[in-house]
């Protein structure tokens, strides 16, 4: 609390110059002298009283104090409701719901939606099979797959009948 009490005009320049952070301004809008030049020269000199800096300084104390709960506090808060059996059981559920809808699990699953045209077909039919080697090549050289040995890619030529000369 200030040591000296200040007059409105001092009080209401101090609670809008921490709002703005303007002195000039501020110095304006709490009834001053309307000549920006003065009061450019007069607010300064305004600001530098210990009087108005302790109440400045206490304003900014009260606004920089959290008011608000943050998220983690809520979470906190609810999640010890949900697990307190002292609690109904439908304010259990409540808090339950609240703190699912908090954490996004209530959030319905996303879907991809591909859509494709038959120009489109073979090329994925093509990686589709790419992969599907490469996944049967590393579940064959793995130590717990049950295929030993070597791997062996069948190409379009191994497929064609060989002609006898």
């Amino acid at each position: 609390m200030t040591t000296k009490t200040l007059n409105p005009r001092q009080e209401r320049f101090c609670q809008l110059y921490v709002t703005s952070g303007n002195a000039t301004q501020s110095y304006l809008k709490a009834g001053y002298d309307t000549n920006p030049h003065a009061a450019r020269v007069t607010s300064t000199h305004l600001l530098a009283k210990p009087s108005i800096q302790e109440r400045v300084a206490e304003i900014q104390a009260l606004v920089s104090r959290p008011t608000i709960l943050t998220r983690a506090e809520y979470a906190e808060i609810v999640t010890g409701i949900a697990r307190d059996e002292a609690n109904k059981p439908l304010d259990r559920t409540r808090a339950g719901q609240a703190l699912a809808a908090l954490q996004g699990w209530d959030a319905p699953a996303k879907k991809l939606v591909v859509h494709l045209t038959a120009d489109d077909l073979p090329a994925l039919l093509e990686a589709s099979k790419a992969r599907e080697v490469e996944l049967l090549a590393e579940y064959a050289v793995s130590q717990d797959g049950p295929l030993s040995g070597e791997f062996i890619e069948v190409t379009e030529d191994d497929n064609e009948p060989e002609e006898d000369g």
